[in-house]
């Protein structure tokens, strides 16, 4: 599991002291100079000399680019045939979710971890839920061990990169500034070290039960018991929304619904969205799209019923397919469609060079800081457009050197 096995190593590398104490060259792992010092270029760079294709495609790459502001295509979609789809109609989504929402306690979003789009929408439905009454947000990232505890957060204080590890996406990172600005509280219930015992030789269906049944023991202690008057988003990837049966797996919120009785309202996004290439969309949400010329975020129902994206027919409750907007000068539509954010167009001192990013961060949060929004620029570029929240920021460019300031912004 990437973020629990990557956060352990990236603490030990911690207990070393702070950046600025070591003398001599700098012998750090992209990895731990990522976590240490919140620098994204060492690693963007490491990803990037993978010989190997293969290597390259994968999801550990295809996830890092994510929090450059770089999706990247799917490409393991499963086969499904197109759906019927005589009867069944389109409706809004976060209209959908909110109705479906009013007497549930628990609301579980999945996303895939190569996506940001899925992120921007979770902001979107924080937003929808607050005036609900429902009050936390609870990530399967927010790492449950450290001196970084989600739990201890509290809004207008700096967002720590080792607060979890998909937070370090910009887009993450503002959902989560933005659920504190709301009134949400903060809570983790991953597994913990001393919950993951199983000796290497086990195998991966012992492992899952293993990381699942933590989640929802920790859940219930962390969470439910100590404050039951409380409701609850619960933002995590895949198949632990699943509230049955997948594959040979119980999930985590199958798991949770047998452990509290409790029935979560359960929606899938990690299987509907439009690829950055249309052309690499499935049948089943190509068809979709093709049939309801969807514009915004869009859940299909007929007869008290959703259609469920494959692979999670009769695990969950509902499915999100979202549009297939276009680039925006260079950025992802969603971006741009997303009424929290105002455009803000940035001229450099001099054309960019080979991996150069282009940040905005939070004017209140001192490094290392999670940026409000980054992109990769291509090199010669002389010009960007950041999409932010209102707010000061101060804007620089990451390079292979470092950081180069370039100016203190308002955003209205």
């Amino acid at each position: 599991m990437l973020t629990r096995r990557f956060f352990a190593g990236a603490l030990v590398a911690l207990a070393a002291g702070p950046a600025g104490a070591r003398a001599g060259p700098d012998r750090r792992t992209p990895e731990q100079i990522f976590l240490e010092d919140n620098r994204y270029v060492p690693l963007w760079r490491k990803h990037a000399s993978l010989r190997d294709y293969a290597a390259r495609e994968a999801a550990a790459t295809n996830q890092f680019m994510a929090l450059l502001g770089a999706e990247q295509a799917m490409t393991h979609y499963p086969v499904a045939p197109e759906p019927e789809l005589e009867g069944w109609r389109a409706v809004d989504a976060l209209d959908a979710i909110a109705e479906a929402a009013r007497d549930r306690r628990i609301v579980i979003i999945n996303e895939a971890h190569h996506i940001s789009g899925h992120r921007s929408f979770v902001a979107a439905l924080l937003r929808r839920l607050r005036p609900l009454g429902f009050d936390r947000y609870a990530c399967e990232t927010f790492s449950p061990e450290g001196e970084v505890q989600a739990q201890d957060w509290r809004p207008g204080q700096p967002l720590h990169p080792l607060l979890g590890y998909y937070t370090n996406d910009p887009v993450f990172a503002e959902a989560v500034r933005e659920a504190g600005e709301l009134g949400y509280r903060l809570s983790a219930y991953e597994a913990t070290t001393a919950q993951s015992v199983l000796p290497r030789t086990a195998s991966g269906l012992d492992r899952i039960a293993e990381r699942e049944e933590a989640q929802a023991v920790n859940f219930i202690d962390r969470i439910l018991k100590p404050y039951p008057d409380t409701r609850i988003v619960v933002h995590c990837g895949y198949s632990h929304a699943g509230e049955a049966r997948l594959g040979k797996s119980d999930w985590f919120a199958a798991r949770l619904k047998q452990k509290t009785g409790l029935d979560p309202l359960t929606i899938e996004q990690s299987q509907s969205w439009s690829a950055p290439q249309g052309s690499l969309d499935p049948p089943f949400t190509r068809a979709v799209r093709r049939r309801f010329r969807i514009e915004r975020p869009v859940v299909v129902e007929r007869d008290g019923a959703c259609l469920i994206s494959p692979p999670f027919q009769g695990a969950m409750d509902m499915a999100v397919f979202h549009p297939a907007w276009a680039p925006v000068e260079g950025r992802p539509g969603w971006l741009a469609h997303d009424p929290a954010r105002r455009r803000l167009a940035v001229d450099l001192p001099a054309r960019a060079g080979a991996y150069t990013l282009l940040q905005a961060v939070p004017q209140r949060d001192p490094d290392p800081a999670v940026p409000a929004d980054q992109y990769p620029l291509a090199r010669g570029a002389r010009s960007g457009v950041l999409w932010l929240r209102p707010g000061r920021y101060r804007l620089r460019l990451e390079t292979p050197d470092g950081y180069t300031p370039l100016a203190e912004v308002s955003v209205d």
